[in-house]
């Protein structure tokens, strides 16, 4: 009788250290926990007919059209561009640039979509976003059905996403480029050369 009631003390004890051991574990584990506000720019290309100004006459002011239909036959297998600066318009204070001491990155852009800038925003949270603006190197190229590396230029070299969003806590913004390249790609039959149209580009910005 004796033992029972001293292994009985002896397990309650024990169990109860390691309830105590698990509860701090849990604290440790909860408060290490990090929740961020982001913003994510990713891209990608879709084989889609392009907009343009001639079939679409409404520009909108997150979408920038070419000038005229592409009248290419072929569509690229990649396009490669590169990203030099991105930055935050607040509906009231200073330009945010969220690009500075970053570095000229070139991405290759596929028909999948992919990630090429990513910015932490915790410091800005509450603020009220009116505009989103990237800038690219306008020149830029893209690889044929041929496997050639063709050198074509961007509609434009900055683009503005108007949108009013606010930084919330804990809530990761995706804004996404998408390049309209359909029929983008010609070749001269008699030369056989092959050369690129510029792009639609339309960006979306939503919850990631």
């Amino acid at each position: 009788m004796y033992h029972n009631r001293f292994l009985t003390k002896g397990l309650s004890v024990l169990f109860a250290l390691l309830g105590m051991t698990s509860l701090q574990g849990c604290g440790a584990e909860a408060t290490s926990l990090s929740f961020t506000e982001k913003l994510i720019v990713a891209m990608l290309g879709e084989y889609t007919d392009p907009v343009d100004l001639q079939t679409s006459p409404e520009v909108t002011a997150n979408q920038t059209k070419t000038s005229a239909p592409v009248s290419g036959d072929g569509d690229p297998k990649n396009q490669i561009i590169t990203i030099t600066g991105i930055t935050l318009t607040p509906s009231a204070g200073d330009v945010i640039n969220l690009f500075e001491g970053e570095e000229a990155t070139t991405y290759t852009i596929v028909d999948r979509s992919q990630i090429i800038f990513e910015a932490d925003l915790s410091e800005y949270k509450g603020s009220q976003i009116a505009a989103i603006t990237l800038t690219f190197q306008q020149s830029a190229l893209a690889t044929t059905p041929n496997d050639k590396e063709v050198a074509f230029n961007l509609p434009a070299a900055t683009f503005t996403h108007t949108q009013d969003w606010t930084v919330t806590a804990a809530i990761t913004k995706r804004l996404q480029i998408v390049s309209q390249w359909k029929n983008t790609i010609s070749v001269d039959e008699t030369s056989g050369n092959e050369s690129v149209e510029s792009p639609s580009i339309k960006t979306l910005l939503s919850d990631d």
